[in-house]
């Protein structure tokens, strides 16, 4: 991963950093409560780490600033685990709170599968976020922590996208104005080219960006590469033959690895 003001990056295990997600992790989160509150856009008081639920122990617990309800916070170091989340439910359950946030440096499908069917039980119910811890590095011993928020509630907007959409606005006044499934992903914008039927898709994630193309989405994957394919020769030829994915690449993607939550880093996206 690149980052115009630290250079390159590379990913660096968790526990370099946290040896211990009681005594290491959740310290470091209540010192660093803002950079969570920015990722859901949701200003957070601290409230207490460790904090007796029953016969158990929550992590963290904060207050949303704004209507004061709690928020369970349940951290871990290492991939995501039915557990932990069992926990999650057991603490928010227990303290009657109105959300629950899950941390973690890698997920199964399986568990944010779990977090979307809990986010469509009833407008009533606690809202839940999965969120994606990341630690990077350079040489020079810099690190970089990012929060990527990576299953939500259905009504959730996310900030850091409206906020780099609206830089890529002001900044290319002239580019299509990309559009956006209904309830779909905020970091996905497509834009359409009308005389070839396909679509040109801009989508990030927390340490990449990329660029490739799709089809209008009434049609299986194998018609839309074959409508592809007599367009591939050029955009090969146009562009930059190290910015596309290796090997068969059907969707003619490019990929850019850097650090896309860095507001210095989005002239280069």
């Amino acid at each position: 991963m690149y980052d115009s003001e630290l250079g390159r990056l590379l990913k660096v295990a968790e526990r370099e950093k946290w040896r211990d997600e009681e005594k290491d992790f959740s310290p470091w989160l209540e010192e660093n409560l803002d950079q969570l509150s920015s990722v859901l856009d949701i200003e957070l008081d601290f409230v207490g780490r460790e904090v007796r639920a029953g016969p158990y122990e929550a992590d963290v617990l904060a207050q949303n600033a704004r209507n004061g309800d709690l928020i369970v916070i349940e951290n871990q170091l290492t991939r995501a685990d039915p557990r932990h989340l069992g926990q999650l439910l057991t603490y928010v359950a227990r303290l009657k709170a109105r959300c629950g946030v899950w941390i973690a440096p890698d997920y199964w499908y399986t568990n944010l599968t779990a977090i979307r069917l809990l986010n469509n039980i009833g407008e009533r119910s606690p809202n839940f976020y999965a969120v994606k811890l990341s630690l990077f590095g350079n040489g020079n011993g810099s690190r970089q922590v990012v929060l990527n928020v990576i299953e939500h509630p259905k009504k959730w907007q996310d900030p850091l996208a409206q906020k780099f959409w609206k830089y890529f606005a002001s900044h290319l006044p002239n580019a299509p104005v990309p559009r956006f499934n209904p309830g779909s992903n905020l970091r996905r914008g497509r834009h359409f080219v009308s005389g070839a039927d396909l679509c040109v898709v801009q989508y990030f994630e927390a340490n990449f960006v990329r660029v490739y193309l799709t089809g209008n989405g009434k049609e299986p994957d194998n018609q839309v590469y074959e409508r592809i394919r007599p367009y591939r020769r050029s955009l090969f030829n146009a562009l930059e033959t190290e910015d596309f994915l290796p090997g068969d690449n059907p969707r003619c993607t490019t990929e850019l690895r850097i650090s896309t939550h860095e507001r210095h880093n989005w002239k280069l996206m």
